[in-house]
């Protein structure tokens, strides 16, 4: 029964935001912002909005701030919080706090200016920030889990990019017809579509694990997550990337819109991973 009555929270939470960015109204009232946050908030919960985030191209800084009121229930900051690895985020409008994870270090940022990044991804304003910080917490667990949050958030946001893409893709080849009959009845085209269609499925399980770890506070996580990220920012571009070759000559106009998912997928992995590398981080927790 307690499945069940999480599986309709989540569902009824998918269809709010998807039909709140479908309608280009705001989000805010529905409480994402805090859908991380305990005793009702969960990482599984969080990860369905940021599913819908990443299949609307949502434009603003959602995982830094889902994050950062996660930080600031934890260390009783009051009002909005962000939080940022590496110095590099989506863009914060004013927050009261900026907190910026360094190693294992989090301080928090005071007279932050922000620089715009040069990156592909033209769905987000990508800045640097560059602060005077003053130590607020040292204490290693946390920033590590806020760190595995913002990945696994970003990750989710891809897996949404990657189901849209794919599942429009799909629609297309059964509607574009070549010597008489639909693409996607050909082999060459099928083959491959069924190929991202288990890969997405595989990450999916992936990207769950490593979500039930983290709300578990299991001691798998730091493996999961590795796992995860590793499979999931190796494959994600590739799967957007011919998804664009499956469409043909549309699929390469600003107006088909797959360049911008892929824009949004590469920039992806270096913003979730704090511009770390997963494959060796995947090492190091197998003991390689």
């Amino acid at each position: 029964m307690a499945q069940n009555h999480v599986r309709e929270e989540m569902t009824l939470l998918r269809d709010a935001v998807r039909d709140a960015l479908a309608a280009r109204v705001s989000i805010d009232e529905l409480g994402v912002w805090s859908t991380l946050v305990p005793p009702d908030g969960s990482l599984a919960l969080a990860s369905v909005v940021a599913e819908e985030l990443g299949r609307g191209l949502y434009p603003g800084p959602a995982y830094e701030t889902m994050v950062g009121e996660l930080l600031a229930d934890e260390l009783g900051i009051d009002g909005p919080t962000a939080f940022v690895t590496g110095g590099t985020a989506v863009e914060v409008p004013t927050p009261a706090a900026l907190l910026i994870a360094t190693g294992d270090t989090l301080a928090r940022a005071t007279a932050a200016t922000a620089v715009e990044a040069p990156v592909l991804d033209v769905s987000r304003r990508i800045v640097t920030y560059t602060a005077h910080t003053e130590d607020l917490v040292a204490q290693t667990d946390t920033v590590v889990r806020a760190r595995a949050a913002r990945s696994l958030l970003y990750a989710a946001d891809t897996l949404g990019c990657l189901e849209h893409v794919l599942a429009k893709t799909v629609d297309y080849a059964k509607q574009r017809t070549t010597f008489g009959a639909p693409i996607g009845k050909y082999q060459a085209v099928a083959h491959r579509l069924v190929d991202h269609t288990v890969t997405t499925r595989q990450l999916r399980l992936l990207l769950a694990g490593a979500v039930a770890a983290f709300d578990t506070r299991d001691d798998g996580l730091p493996m999961r997550l590795a796992v995860a990220e590793t499979f999931l920012w190796n494959r994600a571009t590739e799967i957007v990337s011919d998804c664009i070759q499956l469409c043909g000559g549309i699929g390469f106009t600003w107006e088909w819109g797959h360049h911008l998912y892929l824009r949004r997928v590469a920039a992806n992995g270096p913003l979730g991973s704090g511009h770390g590398r997963p494959a060796r981080r995947l090492a190091q927790e197998a003991g390689w």
